[in-house]
This record gives structure tokens, sequence and C-alpha cells, in this order.
């Protein structure tokens, strides 16, 4: 799994500590910042949105994947 995957499941799973390594590493590489967010970070909290819209998670893991946001 490369790094845009790990990032956007641990924001996804709401795992912080994961996708603060995950975007170290991107940013290590050189990455865009901007690029980071537009390309993984938002895509993943669509995602999450999406699986609320369906009923598959509730508002506490939501909140959770948001929080992995802050960072």
């Amino acid at each position: 799994m490369d790094n845009n995957d790990m990032l956007f499941e641990a924001i996804c799973a709401g795992k912080k500590e994961q996708a603060v390594s995950a975007i170290k590493d991107k940013i290590d590489e050189n990455a865009d910042p901007l690029g980071i967010l537009n390309n993984i970070m938002i895509p993943a909290m669509n995602e999450v949105g999406e699986q609320y819209a369906r009923n598959e998670i509730f508002l506490p893991s939501m909140l959770i994947s948001a929080r992995a946001m802050q960072l």
C-alpha cells in the first residue's frame, strides 16, 4: 500500500497518528501540501460523508475521521 492509500485509509478510519505519519512521509517526498489536501484528504472525507449518507457509519465515526484531519 502506498502513502496515498495509507493516508486515505487512515483518515477514513479516524487513525490520526497514522494520518500524520503518512503526511510526513508525503512531505519528505516533496509532495505538494495543497495536492495532498485536495487529492487525498478531502476525497477521504467525501468517502466518509457518503458512508454516513448510506447509513454505513454513524455520526461518532464521522467525527473521529474529521478529527484525524486536524493536524
